[in-house]
C-alpha cells in the first residue's frame, strides 16, 4: 500500500512538470518580434521615441529592454 502511493506522488509530479514545461514552452514568442512601445507608435505612424529602442535601431535590432526580440523586420 505505502509502495503504490509513492508510485502516484511520483507520478503525479511527472505529470504536473510535463504540463508546466509545455505551457511556458507555448508563451514563449516565437522568432523576432518588436516591442510594445515600438508597435504602437507604429500605429500611430510615429517611432518610438525610448533612448533604449533608438538606439537598439540603430544596430538593427528591436529593443530587448523593451520586450522585443531579434532583428528588426524590413520595411516595405
Amino acid at each position: 500500500m505505502k509502495s503504490s502511493k509513492i508510485l502516484f506522488v511520483i507520478a503525479a509530479m511527472i505529470g504536473a512538470t510535463v504540463a508546466f514545461a509545455a505551457e511556458v514552452k507555448k508563451d514563449a514568442p516565437a522568432g523576432p518580434h518588436a516591442a510594445k512601445c515600438c508597435v504602437k507608435a507604429e500605429k500611430d505612424g510615429k517611432t518610438c521615441g525610448h533612448e533604449c529602442c533608438v538606439a537598439a535601431a540603430k544596430d538593427g535590432k528591436n529593443c530587448e529592454k523593451c520586450g522585443g526580440a531579434g532583428a528588426m523586420a524590413a520595411k516595405k
